[in-house]
């Protein structure tokens, strides 16, 4: 084994020889090419949050997003069925619901990454000791837990600390309402990704595709309001002498000129509407002064609202969430309504599959490894799917399979499942759920169809009467 040793250190077996190519210069990062989202502060999270909360587009899209991801069920796991696998599971599933806040608003703030491209947050633990210690507990076991999960805001990032070969050792924020600069070691910190590229700690935000139809939204809807307020059908035009726009105008007639242009630049549609226009004649008995609206001839060659409806569907594209436009106009249609919901719900679960990789690889071993523990196999934390479920469907799969023979209301834990789906009552004690009950997870096309409900209703009780019949016989 030594000779082994030897001889893989001798080829560099240990030794990281590479770089990711991340583009840094100390603690600062300078992967993206666009200057408005370049860094921090003023720019990249100034302008993700202008998307986030001034954008309808967007906006309606995290907030779908958010909704569904906190209905999502959360189950701890034990790694086997052993007393010490379950008594390890039982006390991960304590402490989720034992910090000083909830697990859904923790859900709610790891879900930042989306918007900026990554959260941080750093972990602060406590000894449980009830209500007797410096951080309340319902619990008095002595153990270590999670006091609270902390975020740490992505617009008070500083710099960030790299090891010597580019893994990232922590993060330095410098933030309200004292602005010191404080160090947060990545020992102590969880950070959420929804994209990895060359290991960037700041990730990829999902608007960033979105951000070149925003910013051209963006501008419309301004052009679209300025022109709806002036409520003209053309460009204002002021006619004045000649010697006013000369460069011997006297600074009395540049007076005149700025007042003009002030009118011209001014003229809206409100409760002080209105032009006053000195009634003045040269010796042509010509108006020395008049205001006219320069216009094309007819139409118009583009629809300001159209292209606002446009840009809103690219917007929606770049995340699978165009089904929220289905319905609005002529967009979208029906007919793909289903594959649709079926994308972005795979979209969803595939985000909270990573939030729950990083407990399960970080979060979760740290905490054990304060705590003793009779089993070294670690429970993990694993989030219920948000796809949509349909009743129909598996009443008419429960019932072949009961016709089939197969053993399935008799199973308890399927049965508790399938009465989860159905969102009916599970006893609690067979329940290993966190946080609220549990039930089928709300999608956007949740509603279910009459003829889908009964199919389920004639399957469970025709599979009640196929157990009752087992009993009797037993």
């Amino acid at each position: 084994m030594a000779a082994e040793d030897d001889a893989a250190k001798g080829a560099g077996a240990f030794v990281e020889l590479g770089s990711s190519g991340l583009k840094r210069f100390g603690g600062y990062i300078d992967e993206e090419f666009l200057k408005e989202l370049k860094g921090v502060g003023p720019n990249g999270v100034a302008v993700y949050r202008e998307m986030r909360d001034n954008c309808p587009v967007t906006g309606a899209i995290l907030f779908v997003v958010e909704m569904l991801c906190r209905q999502a069920t959360v189950n701890v796991e034990p790694a086997s069925e052993a007393p010490e696998d379950q008594e390890a599971a039982a006390f991960l599933q304590s402490c989720l619901g034992d910090m000083s806040h909830t697990w859904e608003d923790s859900l709610t703030e790891d879900l930042s990454m989306l918007p900026y491209g990554w959260a941080l947050k750093e972990i602060v633990y406590k000894r449980r000791q009830g209500a007797t210690g410096e951080a309340l507990s319902k619990f008095d076991d002595g153990r270590i837990g999670w006091r609270k999960l902390a975020m740490r805001s992505q617009d008070s990032l500083l710099d960030w600390e790299f090891d010597e070969n580019g893994g990232m050792r922590a993060m330095r924020q410098m933030g309200a309402p004292d602005y010191t600069i404080r160090t947060i070691p990545i020992e102590k910190a969880l950070l959420f990704r929804p994209h990895v590229d060359k290991n960037n700690p700041m990730g990829r935000s999902i608007l960033r595709n979105a951000y070149t139809s925003y910013y051209y939204r963006k501008h419309f809807m301004r052009i679209w309001a300025i022109g709806i307020e002036r409520d003209l059908n053309g460009i204002p035009v002021a006619w004045v002498p000649p010697e006013l726009l000369g460069t011997n105008a006297t600074s009395e007639m540049t007076t005149t000129l700025t007042q003009i242009k002030k009118v011209v630049t001014q003229i809206r549609v409100d409760e002080q509407a209105g032009l006053v226009f000195p009634l003045a004649y040269d010796e042509n008995n010509n108006k020395r002064f008049d205001l006219t609206l320069m216009s094309t001839g007819g139409r118009r060659n583009f629809d300001l609202v159209a292209a606002m409806n446009y840009l809103d569907l690219k917007i929606a594209n770049t995340v699978l969430a165009d089904l929220l436009l289905i319905g609005h106009g002529a967009t979208g249609s029906y007919a793909l309504m289903d594959s649709k919901v079926e994308l972005f719900s795979q979209a969803l679960d595939a985000w909270l599959a990573a939030i729950a990789e990083i407990y399960n690889r970080f979060a979760v071993p740290r905490l054990f490894a304060l705590n003793t523990f009779r089993t070294m196999a670690l429970p993990t934390i694993k989030f219920g799917q948000v796809a949509k479920v349909s009743l129909g469907e598996v009443g008419a799969l429960i019932a072949q399979l009961g016709q089939a023979g197969a053993p399935v209301f008799p199973n308890q834990e399927l049965q508790d499942h399938v009465y989860r789906m159905a969102d009916f009552p599970v006893s609690a004690q067979q329940s290993t759920e966190v946080g609220k009950s549990a039930g089928w997870s709300k999608t956007l096309s949740q509603s279910v169809s009459k003829r889908d409900g009964d199919l389920f209703v004639e399957a469970v009780q025709e599979l009640r009467e196929a157990i009752a019949h087992a009993r009797e016989t037993a």
